[in-house]
C-alpha cells in the first residue's frame, strides 16, 4: 500500500477475507477498518508506547530539580528551594 487512509486499508483487506489477524503500529486507519481482526502490536511499538507512558509519569513525580543543603550541621536535603525555581518546578508539571 502507498498510503495508510481508511478507504485503501479496507480495500486492501477485502483482498484476503482470511485476514484475522493483523500486526500494527499505531496508526487509526487500522483501528477503525479492522474491527472484526485481532490486532497485535510489535516489539518496537510497545516499548515505544511504555518508554512514553513512563517518561510521562516520571515527569509528574520527580521534581526537575532536587536540591542538597551545603550547611555542614545538618546534612539533610533541602525540600523548599528557592521560591523562583520552585516556580519552575510547578511550570513543569
Amino acid at each position: 500500500m502507498n498510503t495508510r487512509g481508511p478507504e485503501e486499508v479496507q480495500k486492501a483487506l477485502n483482498q484476503y477475507p482470511n485476514f484475522h489477524i493483523i500486526s500494527r503500529d499505531r496508526g487509526y486507519s487500522y483501528h477503525i477498518v479492522a474491527t472484526e481482526c485481532y490486532h497485535i502490536a510489535d516489539r518496537f511499538h510497545l516499548i515505544m508506547n511504555l518508554s512514553e507512558a513512563m517518561i510521562k509519569e516520571l515527569k509528574r513525580k520527580i521534581p526537575m530539580y532536587i536540591y542538597i543543603s551545603t550547611n555542614k550541621t545538618n546534612n539533610v536535603i533541602n525540600t523548599e528551594p528557592e521560591e523562583s525555581i520552585k516556580e519552575q518546578n510547578e511550570k513543569q508539571k
